[in-house]
């Protein structure tokens, strides 16, 4: 339910604010949100808590692979518009887990491979991507100091590290509880709070600038330049326009 709420309701925002906010701000959120729907309905259906209302277990596991299969895509997404510069390495990343998605469907229907080996591919990938990104989030967190960077970074070094022990658990056939290595979605919801209010502050400037464009500081009137404005404004108006120019001597007292 918390997922689904989040989730749902950062993909609307990012919709929503398309015009307020920059595309790359809408873009992480809309990223971040289906990440988190993802990993929600991931968690709900890999657990055994389905199995009490249902017995369609066939069902059940195959949204539980697809889920888990498709959680790297909208992760990298929201990652590679923290980490600008970057966007073409994620999203060749992005296309490798969307290949072994394809390739997780075409077996589900032909089962020419086992299906561990492309859950031990998946792994291997998953291992790859986490490591790249620390790397590089080190490199740059060392060169610029940003609490965006350092939130995004701390998210993926304690989701490498709770996907490590996931991981090895899974592999010695012992159960644990995957739910804890996303608590990245708390970071990255984190990063992308500051990212908002960063855009909220950059607007609220650019709204100061373009009221100091058209407005004399001293006496709070309307300038030159939004004179020059509203002209051009009415030289499409139809009909007649007439001006009133008024030369008024201590004009800062008036």
């Amino acid at each position: 339910m918390f997922a689904a709420v989040s989730g749902f309701t950062a993909i609307f925002a990012g919709f929503y604010m398309r015009k307020a906010w920059t595309r790359q701000i809408c873009e992480s959120l809309i990223c971040l949100g289906a990440f988190v729907v993802d990993a929600g309905l991931w968690i709900l259906t890999d657990s055994k808590f389905l199995l009490l209302f249902t017995q369609k277990s066939g069902v059940i596991e195959l949204v539980s692979f697809l889920a888990f299969f498709m959680l790297a895509i909208p992760l990298l997404g929201f990652t590679k518009r923290m980490f600008t510069g970057k966007e073409k390495m994620f999203g060749i990343m992005q296309c490798l887990f969307a290949a072994m998605l394809g390739l997780y469907c075409i077996n589900y229907i032909t089962a020419f491979i086992p299906i561990a080996i492309i859950i031990v591919l998946e792994h291997i990938l998953m291992a790859i991507t986490i490591t790249i990104v620390v790397v590089e989030g080190f490199i740059r967190l060392h060169k610029n100091k940003n609490v965006k960077l350092f939130r995004v970074l701390s998210g993926y070094s304690i989701f490498s590290i709770c996907s490590i022990i996931a991981i090895a658990f899974y592999y010695i056939g012992l159960e644990f509880q995957y739910s804890i290595s996303y608590v990245i979605a708390i970071f990255l919801a984190d990063a992308a709070g500051i990212a908002i209010y960063e855009q909220i502050r950059e607007n609220a400037n650019m709204a100061l600038y373009a009221k100091m464009a058209y407005t004399d500081m001293m006496t709070g009137l309307k300038n030159r330049a939004a004179f020059t404005e509203d002209s051009s404004r009415d030289a499409h108006t139809s009909g007649a326009v007439s001006y009133i120019m008024i030369d008024a001597n201590n004009l800062k007292k008036i």
